[in-house]
Order: structure tokens, then C-alpha cells, then sequence
């Protein structure tokens, strides 16, 4: 079996859940490849809508709420598949090469293409949406879908309100690597990273371009007078780790005064060498003389190891972030959700108490948290409760169920041989015959296996084992007649007796009857 998954890198989550199922049906025996779609499509195109994206995201937030509002009203929706389309059939040569047997999709970008070249029959392979996000969006939903896998059973209705048969949603939940789902030992961990086992941890995470101004939150963070230790993940922003270290190390005053004076040297260049005093506003950690023990981590792919180091994370919430989070029990602290699928998401973890929001003064809402533990063990069961682990099983056996070829059987067989199927990674129909039935359809079987018995010729272990199941078969229907099968071995016995065996091999060819013959 081949599957082709397609995804695009607008928002790293997409490629991390396409990665994450590619990985685990490769372990299968499944051949899995993941493709960029856009990049494929077009480098150029690929790389515009990126970097559109991140800067309408990210700077400008009241317009990305409308955008996403909008596009979520079915006529402005319209609008947006037309423009898709143009673009869908640029994918055909791609699919055409791979020759998948289903295709799955992890964007709604890629999902719409592809629906677009089922409907209008240049495709004619099953198509799984999986969706990576906690909430619903009519951009994710196309007629040419053949399941879709979504994050939670919230969703099924409200997709269900948008048209979709809520036969083929499937809340299987947003597929992480397997690796979150491995409990390791927490204290060793803590040990490794040179940190201390007996006090809380609590993570920060940038995302993985390190997009966010995370230090502003870690800067706050030292005014609260409770003792534990951070753990800060910078992602792929060398600056941002820069101005996380220099803070870790004391230095907040040096992060804000090189900030200035680099302002000042970029618009001002004759005056980069002049040296500059800047006075500034005190604040509470700006004497600080020491910070919270803390491991600042530039990108690194083994986040899972982070998380199962900590007891509490402040994050985006991005959807496969927090379904990492989830998978690893890890309570959440969120902040600058983007407008629309994240503040969705947010909503989501809020309201099942699994996340709470990160206030204005950060240090007060940690510090709330911290200081009540019955609050932060109810987060992490919670967080525990939303059992996902079976996600990614799950879907390989969605894809079974979409990729089987049907075969009609109608036929009496062993008992065991619906759950042999099972183990097989297929599945079967079956129903429990009443008597009446029973006695028919052995009828037929005997003739079956006679037949069986007569075409297995002369493989000696092949006549062998039909000949069992011709006796097997011979013994039920001694049982549906209320018959002792050795009462059938006392009759072979007598007309033995009276009519002999087949030993001298005596072939019958022509009777001439002159009288009669009993």
C-alpha cells in the first residue's frame, strides 16, 4: 500500500501532523511520503503565501480575524475554492507519478485541490482530511472528503451544522509523534539538563521560527517570589536567544540599551560609533542581581523530552503544540492566540479546564498557579483525561477501511475465522446462522470441500487438509442431526463388511441387467 500526504508549510503544525502520520505508517510497513504541495506547485507562490501569512498573522491581527471570519461564511468560501481551483490541477503530475492508493491531507489548501481534481474526475482516490485545529472552519471542508479526522467529538456536530455527514468525521484527534506518548523518568531528565528534580519547572516556548516575545514574559517572571526553574525554548531566532540569555544571566538592562542602540545606529548610520547614554525606567526586575535557575534551548526536535521535564507550559496555543502538550499530561498557560483558529483552540482548552489565559501581569497568573497545586493536579488530569494515543492507530485503520477491496463470501466457515481477519488488519461482515439455516448451508459445505478435496489433486498435503475439513464438516452435521459420529463409524464399518472397501481399485465400467441388482 502507497499513501501520498500533502500539506503546506503556512503554520508548522500542518507539517508536523503530515511528518507524524508518515512516520508511524512507515513503521507499519505502509509506504508514507509527505509533500510540500505549494513548494511544488511553485516555489515563488509557495514562499508569497508564507510570508503573507505570518505578517497578516502576526501584525496584523484585526485583519486575519476578518479574513478568517469571512472566508467561514459559505458564499465568501465560494470565492476562495474558485481561486483554489485554478491551481488544483498542477498536483495531477505529482499524483499521477506517486500512483497512492488514498490520498490524506493536512491543510486546507491541499484538501480543496485534491477535491477539486475528485470532482471533477481527473482523481478517482479516496481523500482524508485530517484537521489541526480544535474547532471547525469551512475552508477545511470540501465534497470530495471521504473522512475527515478531527480533534475532538465538539466538533462532529458543529460540522454536521455545516453540511457534513457526521458518518465520516472521525475524533481521532490531531496525530503527534509516538515519542509524546512515551512516559520517560522525569527526575533523570531534570538531571540531564543540569536542573533541579525537587522544584517545579515550568516551559516556555517560542514556536519554532521563534516568533514570539517570549522574553518580555521571562523577564516578568523573576519578580515572583516563589522557588522553581524555567525551561525556554527559542526556536530558530538567534536574537531571541541572545535577549534570553542575557536576562538568565542578569543582564536585562544590556538586552533593552543594545535594542536602542541599534534602533539608533540603522536610521542614524554616521552615528554608529558615537557613544550614547540612555537613561531607563526602573522596573522590578531591572536591578536584579539574580534569576530563576533556568535552560535556554535554541530549536531542538526533541520537545517531548522538555515537556515531560515540566509541570507547567506557556505557549501559542498552535494545534499541534497543544496537542503535544495534551499527549504529555503538560497543563497550559496561553498567550497571543492568533485571531480565529487559535483563539478557537484556546476556547476549547479554556473552557475543559486543561488551559487557562495568560493575564496582563504574567508573574500573577503563574504565580496563582503555583501557589495552587489542587488547581495545576485538576489541569493536568484533565489534560490526561483527553487520551489521543490511539490517533495515529486509528487512522491506519481508517485507511484500511477506505483502500479494501470488497469480496463476496456468503458462506459457511470455521469459527475462528472472523477474528483471524481482524488480525490481518482487515474487516469483515458476518452474521450467526439459526438452525434451521445451519442445516442448508452445511449441505453446501460438504460439497465445497469435497470439491476442494478433488481440485487439491495429487499435492499430498493439500488433500490431506481438505480431507480434515471435509471430516470437520462431516462431525458438525452429525451434531445438527442429533447423531453420534461413532454411529456413523459403526455403519462405514458394516457396509464395509457387507459391500467391501475401495482397496482393490475396481472401476465399474457396464451392467448388463438381465436380473435384479439389490
Amino acid at each position: 500500500m502507497k499513501i501520498t500526504i500533502l500539506s503546506a508549510s503556512t503554520g508548522g503544525g500542518h507539517m508536523s501532523a503530515a511528518n507524524a502520520i508518515k512516520d508511524y505508517l512507515l513503521s507499519e510497513g505502509v509506504i508514507a511520503e509527505v509533500v510540500d504541495a505549494l513548494e511544488y506547485i511553485s516555489p515563488i507562490l509557495n514562499k508569497t503565501i508564507t510570508e503573507v501569512y505570518e505578517y497578516i498573522a502576526l501584525k496584523q491581527p484585526k485583519l486575519w480575524k476578518m479574513m478568517y471570519s469571512s472566508s467561514n461564511n459559505k458564499t465568501v468560501n465560494r470565492l476562495v475554492v474558485g481561486i483554489n481551483s485554478l491551481i488544483s490541477k498542477k498536483l495531477l503530475p505529482l499524483i499521477e507519478k506517486s500512483q497512492p492508493d488514498l490520498i490524506i491531507s493536512t491543510h486546507p489548501f491541499t484538501t480543496e485541490m485534491v477535491s477539486n481534481l475528485k470532482t471533477s474526475d481527473a482523481v478517482k482516490l479516496p481523500l482524508v482530511c485530517v484537521m489541526t485545529d480544535y474547532a471547525p472552519h469551512r475552508t477545511w471542508t470540501s465534497p470530495g472528503v471521504d473522512a475527515y479526522v478531527v480533534a475532538n467529538s465538539d466538533m462532529v456536530a458543529s460540522m454536521e451544522d455545516m453540511g457534513i455527514n457526521p458518518n465520516i468525521v472521525y475524533p481521532f484527534g490531531i496525530p503527534v509523534d509516538d515519542s509524546f506518548y512515551v512516559k520517560p523518568d522525569k527526575k533523570e531528565i531534570l538531571e540531564e539538563l543540569s536542573l533541579d528534580p525537587s522544584l517545579p519547572t515550568i516551559l516556555i516556548m517560542a514556536g519554532t521560527q521563534g516568533l514570539a516575545n517570549i522574553d518580555k514574559i521571562y523577564f516578568e517572571l523573576q519578580s515572583i517570589d516563589l522557588d522553581f526553574q524555567i525551561i525556554i525554548i527559542t526556536g530558530k531566532n538567534q536574537k531571541l536567544y541572545e535577549r534570553v540569555k542575557s536576562i538568565s544571566e542578569g543582564r536585562p538592562h544590556l538586552r533593552r540599551r543594545l535594542k536602542i542602540l541599534a534602533n539608533i545606529s540603522k536610521y542614524i548610520p554616521k552615528l554608529k560609533n558615537i557613544k550614547f547614554k540612555v537613561k531607563f525606567k526602573k522596573s522590578r526586575a531591572t536591578n536584579m542581581t539574580k534569576t530563576k535557575k533556568t535552560k535556554v534551548v535554541y530549536f531542538t526536535k526533541e520537545v517531548e523530552k522538555y515537556m515531560y521535564a515540566s509541570d507547567l507550559i506557556i505557549t501559542k496555543p498552535g494545534g499541534l503544540t497543544v496537542s503535544e502538550a495534551l499527549a504529555c499530561g503538560l497543563p497550559m498557560v496561553l498567550f497571543n492566540a492568533i485571531p480565529g483558529q487559535e483563539e478557537e483552540n484556546a476556547n476549547f482548552l479554556v473552557s475543559n479546564n486543561m488551559a487557562v489565559r495568560l493575564e496582563n501581569d504574567p508573574s500573577k497568573t503563574i504565580k496563582s498557579l503555583l501557589g495552587n497545586p489542587k488547581k495545576l493536579s485538576s489541569m493536568k488530569d484533565f489534560c490526561e483525561k483527553f487520551d489521543k494515543s490511539d490517533s495515529l492507530k486509528n487512522i491506519l485503520c481508517l485507511i484500511h477501511k477506505l483502500t479494501a477491496k470488497e469480496k463476496v463470501f456468503n458462506k459457511l466457515v470455521r469459527d475462528k475465522i472472523p477474528q483471524i481477519i481482524e488480525n490481518q488488519g482487515n474487516t469483515c461482515e458476518f452474521k450467526v446462522l439459526k438452525d434451521e439455516e445451519m442445516n442448508h448451508y452445511l449441505s453446501l459445505k460438504l460439497i465445497e470441500e469435497c470439491t476442494e478435496v478433488v481440485e487439491a489433486k495429487t499435492q499430498e498435503s493439500k488433500k490431506i487438509e481438505e480431507l480434515a475439513d471435509v471430516l470437520e464438516v462431516i462431525k458438525t452435521m452429525c451434531s445438527y442431526m442429533g447423531v453420534k459420529f461413532e454411529e456413523i463409524e459403526e455403519k462405514c464399518k458394516l457396509k464395509r463388511k457387507s459391500r467391501g472397501g475401495f482397496e482393490n481399485k475396481i472401476f465399474l465400467e457396464k451392467v448388463w441387467f438381465h436380473n435384479k441388482i439389490n
